[in-house]
């Protein structure tokens, strides 16, 4: 995986249709990425994560080829990245939580029953729901 940070102007989205799209001036223009549909995106380790409903986790180098490599299989919902760059957590359809500090290891850092919003930094992923606040700890 490359070992490059997103640069501050780069942004990447999904808008329910169409293909993933990317860009590299704050959203003022957009590039087309792969199309399919994802449940949650992230940055991590210099590219982007995918969660989709179909395939699984998936990752893709914006600039590059647009046919996302598939990752195991793996059934991720949500994905988080931590703030400096250092962690993605995910979220599996079985609602069991695990982290990555390489993008190749994952470790199990617990299970959520319901999920709205869910964020993390290092060490911690914070999953809220309507009436609560779920912290999961690893490190």
């Amino acid at each position: 995986m490359a070992d490059r940070m997103v640069p501050g102007d780069e942004v990447v989205g999904w808008d329910t249709r169409g293909p993933v799209l990317w860009s590299t001036d704050r959203g003022a223009t957009w590039q087309e990425g792969p199309i399919l549909t994802p449940t949650s995106l992230a940055w991590f380790n210099g590219q982007v994560w995918m969660a989709t409903p179909d395939q699984g986790l998936l990752t893709w180098q914006p600039g590059g080829d647009t046919d996302p490599p598939l990752l195991e299989q793996i059934p991720a919902v949500l994905l988080a990245a931590s703030d400096d760059g250092a962690a993605l957590w995910r979220i599996d359809r079985d609602g069991s939580v695990h982290r990555t500090l390489d993008g190749e290891s994952w470790d199990a850092a617990g299970r959520v029953i319901s999920v709205e919003t869910f964020a993390a930094d290092r060490d911690r992923a914070f999953a809220v729901t309507r009436t609560s606040l779920q912290i999961l700890r690893l490190g």
